[in-house]
């Protein structure tokens, strides 16, 4: 399924949230009934027709302009003949806009961008859509618009977090007669996770994919079996997956900019299909989902944050081959007091975590440096009180004197001993572990993983050691 939509409204929207939270899992669907039969959609990219004639228009690409960036910022197709209005210059020093004007205008001054006729791959056939208002319960205002073709169901349940980013609930789906369900993933949702001292936290990209299966389909189906996730490479090569790049590019840069350091794209468009029944009928599912993130590389912490946008699918297994290839132009439009109601409210949550986020990196800098200083001044003492208590007993041999007694001590104090195969001195290394590497650098690296590779993560040249054995 193909859902036409504004990308750079939800990536505008989205980008400042980088240490926001995820979305909270689906709680109730409410229901919208609109009456008819017909159950055929499509997208509006190859054909576009007004309401008083049925002749298919040519169109044209254009390129539509930022003047404060001085930069192409998207492209759209217009009927010819029709004039393109557009007076845009984003907040080059924050989100928002100085100014922000786009729209078509025929030569009987009737402004438009909504189409009305809707195709499928075999056929086409003009249907009648109604357009219909999606409200944020939690806000109480309208929050966007979207196209419905008579005879299918519209499922709304939707209250974003008035505190800031992601959703306290979210359903936003269409169903047909036979079944079909075809929904929007939770718009702007944000994911993050970070590493610290081998440690992880939050949650990846991947780990949503999983966690949307049921989020979505929850409210329809149950009795999950999830599928293998994969990258999409037809989308990554299409139109819209060089625009979702394109953006991705942007949110890097945005967000090195809110950070103060380099940060590394992290992009990619993947698939998921799964199984799962509804009252007792088999149902497949599809979850297409793109990834526009970033990876920040921190002295003592590694961070992952982004924004998910997609779609899902789903659909009885005889009708699933179909329903996945289908195609929907919902013409989804943002009401622009929403956005910018949401934008302030993302903004003033994101100026508050980067301060407490600053704030918390300057304590554990601190708290690291304290540490380090300390262990350095109980290794300084214990090796030369070590080191006297092996001339008393040892001599001043070099690493082929290890006792019993220095194995006793090694154990009580949490250090191993080796002898280098470099210098051939004998040397301490604070841990207990199952398996150690060293290189010719003088590093040591204790692990109890026995697949870890250490020159796939550090540089040098790494081998096995041994720790020393009482003589």
């Amino acid at each position: 399924m193909k859902i036409s939509l504004s990308i750079s409204t939800i990536f505008f929207l989205s980008w400042a949230s980088t240490f926001s939270s995820c979305a909270s899992p689906v709680e109730k669907s409410g229901q919208n009934q609109i009456s008819s039969t017909e159950t055929k959609i499509s997208s509006s990219k190859e054909l576009t027709k007004n309401s008083s004639e049925e002749e298919p228009l040519s169109l044209q690409r254009v390129e539509i302009q930022d003047q404060a960036l001085n930069m192409r910022m998207l492209s759209i197709n217009i009927p010819e003949g029709w004039t393109l209005h557009q007076d845009i210059a984003s907040n080059p020093n924050g989100s928002g806009y100085l100014k922000f004007l786009l729209a078509l205008e025929t030569t009987e001054t009737e402004i438009s961008l909504i189409t009305e006729v809707t195709k499928n791959s075999s056929e086409e056939e003009r249907l009648n859509l109604q357009r219909v208002e999606i409200q944020d319960q939690a806000l109480n205002m309208n929050m966007l618009s979207i196209n419905i073709p008579e005879g299918w169901t519209l499922h709304q349940d939707i209250a974003s977090n008035p505190n800031g980013s992601g959703y306290l609930k979210f359903l936003l789906a269409l169903e047909s007669p036979e079944g079909e369900i075809q929904g929007l993933l939770p718009l702007m949702m944000n994911y993050h996770s970070f590493v610290m001292n081998g440690q992880h936290l939050g949650v990846y990209f991947d780990d949503l994919i999983l966690y949307l299966m049921h989020y979505c389909s929850q409210p329809f189906l149950e009795k999950f079996t999830p599928g293998k996730i994969i990258s999409d490479q037809e989308a990554l090569v299409s139109a819209e997956g060089e625009q979702i790049k394109a953006f991705a590019m942007n949110y890097a840069q945005m967000a090195s900019q809110a950070v103060g350091i380099p940060a590394t794209v992290d992009f990619n468009m993947v698939r998921m299909e799964f199984s799962a029944f509804r009252k007792n009928v088999p149902y497949k599912g599809l979850i297409k989902a793109s990834k526009v993130g970033v990876i920040n590389q921190y002295p003592y912490m590694t961070s992952k944050n982004g924004v998910i946008m997609g779609f899902f699918t789903l659909a009885p297994e005889k009708l699933f081959a179909q329903a996945k290839q289908r195609e929907i132009d919902m013409q989804l439009e943002i009401n622009p007091q929403w956005g910018q109601k949401r934008s302030e409210i993302i903004d003033l949550e994101t100026r508050r975590m980067s301060q407490d986020h600053q704030a918390r990196m300057a304590q554990q800098r601190a708290q690291f440096n304290a540490h380090q200083q300390n262990m350095a001044s109980m290794r300084e003492s214990f090796d030369q009180h070590n080191q006297a208590w092996r001339e008393r007993n040892f001599g001043s041999g070099g690493s082929s004197s290890y006792s019993g007694n220095a194995s006793v001590i090694d154990a009580i104090t949490g250090y191993t001993s080796f002898s280098d195969p470099y210098t051939g001195q004998q040397i301490k290394k604070e841990g207990n572990y199952n398996y150690w590497y060293t290189n010719e650098f003088g590093e040591y690296h204790g692990t109890d993983d026995p697949n870890f590779k250490p020159g796939n993560h550090y540089s040098g040249n790494w081998k096995p050691i041994q720790p020393l054995k009482a003589n």
